[in-house]
């Protein structure tokens, strides 16, 4: 079976997927605060940052507020939707892969208006972004797209470790699925 494209190529069963895994993630991460985990990948014919969303998960009091205001899932909202930004590039662009740190409540105007309902207006000021790495050979990576995970108070450095885990191990599930699900691209270091 032919890998698929993104952004064209993906489907409902990719978004049910990436949501389980993305519910790992989250489940892993709550005990240091984790309230949302999102991850964009990089359009597939594309070797500079161009990012689709491909999922989000909230914690569970997330949701019931989202619930009771009548506001849809926005990982379903925003699935394939593209999402350029500067953080975005800016980890994609990081040749070692690091993490990425913002607190919203001193860089929001950083953010357009879509972008805005996914971190601070839902309480996730802080936040921190991952390129997934996938190696390509030669000791070379190729940066194909983001996780990121909100939190409402800043983090502990621990956090950091199990993002790295989830993004960037080759042998990682996730990263594993999506190297045998789409086409990936992007900035090769």
């Amino acid at each position: 079976m032919p890998l698929a494209e993104i952004p064209g190529g993906i489907t409902v069963d990719h978004f049910v997927k990436v949501t389980e895994f993305l519910k790992r993630v989250l489940r892993e991460l709550e005990r240091g605060g984790a309230k949302r985990v999102v991850t964009r990948l990089n359009d597939s014919r594309s070797d500079e940052p161009d990012p689709y969303f491909v999922g989000v998960v909230e914690a569970a009091d997330l949701v019931r507020v989202r619930v009771r205001s009548n506001q849809p899932d926005p990982g379903l909202f925003r699935f394939g939707d593209p999402n350029p930004s500067k953080v975005y590039n800016e980890a994609l662009s990081h040749r070692t892969g690091r993490v990425i740190k913002r607190n919203w409540r001193t860089q929001y105007d950083e953010k357009k208006e879509n972008a805005k309902a996914l971190g601070h207006e839902a309480g996730c000021d802080h936040q921190r972004f991952i390129a997934v790495r996938i190696p390509v050979g030669n000791r070379r990576h190729q940066n194909v797209g983001t996780l990121t995970v909100g939190f409402k108070k800043n983090p502990s450095r621990r956090v950091e470790a199990i993002m790295k885990r989830w993004a960037q191990n080759p042998k990682s599930e996730f990263v594993t699925y999506l190297r045998s699900t789409f086409r990936l691209n992007g900035p090769t270091f």
